[in-house]
């Protein structure tokens, strides 16, 4: 009776933890979908200072040459974009994979949604193979689905399940996370003992805390950086505004106080276009 209720104990926790941790994933994934709501706001605005520097006559020419740079830091942006669109649509036609237990891989990323699942893809970037991960299938698509969070390490096999358990080492707690409850109560539980399953529970409850934690760091460093756009984004915005006022289209016609408010239109564009392109390692602090 009292192992049985040790066993309860941790599995009902154990459960707990895993909801937590699919809300830590959640709620990064909205934070990166914010973030990249900023940046294509960005990339707009962008352009439109490109296209005001350009038609101004007279400009001198290392802001050209600055302007260019920034429009190929947008390129590169949309192309990205683009390329992970059409990845994500060819996954889709093609179907989800399915591994050993029956759960469809890349559930992580249907869970938050494609707009999310882009956003993070363009917040992390690609796979370390440099791969695209909607591309991916199999255990690789999960391992790098994973790594976007910060669970790369329990995704690549330091999962805290003793060897013995086929299924359950193969999906390591964080697998189970991803595949929802499904494990947690079913069948594979019920068949062990109810001491055994009390320890696997509470070695996982530690694993899953450790990977939440750092999923939170993570989306710390996401808003942070939204943070920063939106700020560059207000005072870009701002100051190429000012700058329209006057309709002076001639470099020879402005004022000491319009030239310098000019260097800071493209100081802070250039500054921009390189935040746009920036990716966070979630695995690293």
């Amino acid at each position: 009776m009292f192992e049985s209720s040790y066993k309860n104990t941790a599995v009902n926790a154990l459960k707990q933890e895993i909801e937590e941790y699919n809300q830590a994933v959640k709620s990064a994934a909205g934070e990166a979908e914010s973030l990249q709501e900023c940046r294509e706001k960005s990339v707009q605005l962008l352009k439109e200072v490109q296209e005001y520097v350009s038609g101004l006559a007279g400009s001198p020419r290392e802001y050209g040459i600055k302007i260019g740079s920034v429009n190929t830091r947008v390129r590169q942006f949309e192309r990205m974009q683009l390329k992970l669109e059409e990845d994500s649509r060819k996954a889709e036609k093609n179907g989800g994979k399915m591994i050993g237990t029956g759960i469809a891989v890349g559930s992580l990323v249907a869970s938050v949604g494609p707009s999310a699942a882009m956003a993070v893809a363009m917040t992390f970037g690609t796979a370390s193979t440099g791969t695209a991960i909607a591309t991916l299938s199999g255990a690789a698509a999960t391992n790098a689905a994973l790594a976007w969070l910060g669970g790369g390490a329990v995704a690549a096999g330091a999962g805290g399940i003793a060897a013995g358990e086929a299924v359950l080492a193969m999906m390591a707690p964080i697998g189970w996370a991803v595949a929802g409850t499904a494990l947690v109560g079913g069948t594979i539980y019920v068949s062990l003992k109810n001491r055994k399953t009390a320890e696997h529970a509470e070695k996982s409850i530690k694993e899953i805390q450790l990977q939440t934690s750092r999923i939170r760091g993570t989306e710390k460093r996401i808003s942070d950086l939204r943070d920063v756009t939106i700020q560059l984004n207000t005072e870009t915005e701002r100051t190429l505004k000012s700058l329209k006022r006057g309709f002076i289209q001639n470099y020879a016609l402005f004022s000491t106080k319009r030239k310098a408010k000019l260097m800071k239109l493209v100081n802070l564009a250039e500054t921009l276009s390189v935040k746009i392109g920036e990716v966070i390692d979630p695995n690293k602090p």
